[in-house]
């Protein structure tokens, strides 16, 4: 283990996209601590790590009107169901994808050793939110800089380097899938300028809007580390499948904000299903 580290995560895309990772996408069920938190050996003073646990900041902005957004949208509409879309149907996509812009600064404490897993979250929730909004093959549009995930992490000694997410995003190689990845992440691309972080006026916190979130769900009911992932839990109160309560399973990954829903698996692997934390008891 290492320490706590001050992350900055700094995404721009789509504005219809931007606003769907807003909803979705939250540090919480990261940390791999909690406020209770007394070190590796139990030696830290009580409520030492309470103030980093709980500050955290979320600011939007968005440069779009509805007019130009309808008419993105039925851009989007116009694309082939095979075989994607045509050069200039591309062209005429990302020039108003361009002009209809969003984005998103999330600031937040983690376990340095975590910044990996959160760093992932983002760029997983990203991804799905451009599938729900331009296709699966989204990556043929050619967004170019309109599209952008950029993290500063402090990873120790107040040095605070900057990395540019973007390519894992656009080649779908995420975050630690190969111990390749996770070494380029620390040891590659990244600078000690935070110059790209830019942010005036314009931008408009929605703190308030995800601890609305946070109470709803509570990321954090099966742990702290990777957003739960592994937990074991009973399923129960179900009425729509009554047959399943009583059952166990394992948490296969961090809840759904806009659902309030928890991907499980149960333990004999013959079904997985999204579940709300109500209906799920911790073992």
């Amino acid at each position: 283990m290492g320490w706590t580290s001050k992350v900055k995560l700094h995404i721009g895309a789509p504005v219809q996209a931007t606003r769907k990772v807003r909803r979705r996408f939250t540090h919480k069920g990261f940390q791999n601590f909690t406020a209770g938190y007394q070190g590796l050996i139990g030696m830290d003073a009580p409520g030492r790590h309470a103030k980093d646990h709980a500050k955290f900041s979320a600011l939007a902005m968005e440069r779009a009107d509805e007019e130009q957004l309808t008419m993105l949208k039925g851009l989007v509409a116009d694309i082939p169901s095979a075989g994607g879309a045509g050069a200039e149907l591309v062209d005429r996509i990302a020039a108003l994808a361009s002009d209809c812009h969003g984005e998103l600064i999330y600031e937040f404490f983690i376990w340095k050793d975590n910044v990996v897993q959160v760093a992932d979250r983002a760029l997983k929730v990203l991804d799905r939110a451009m599938v729900d909004e331009f296709g699966a093959r989204w990556r043929d549009l050619k967004l170019g800089d309109a599209l952008f995930v950029h993290a500063y992490a402090d990873l120790g000694h107040g040095n605070v380097s900057r990395f540019d997410l973007t390519p894992m995003l656009k080649r779908r190689r995420f975050v630690g899938m190969t111990d390749e990845d996770e070494h380029i992440f620390f040891h590659g691309d990244h600078s000690g300028d935070d110059a790209g972080l830019f942010f005036d006026d314009s931008f408009e916190s929605f703190k308030e809007e995800l601890m609305a979130a946070h109470e709803a769900c509570k990321p954090e009911a099966f742990g702290c580390y990777d957003g739960g992932r592994g937990a074991a839990v009973r399923i129960t109160g179900l009425a729509a499948r009554p047959e399943l309560n009583g059952l166990d399973a394992r948490i296969l990954g961090p809840v759904d904000l806009e659902s309030g829903r928890w991907p499980v698996e149960l333990a004999d692997r013959s079904c997985k299903l999204a579940v709300r934390g109500q209906n799920l008891l911790a073992l």
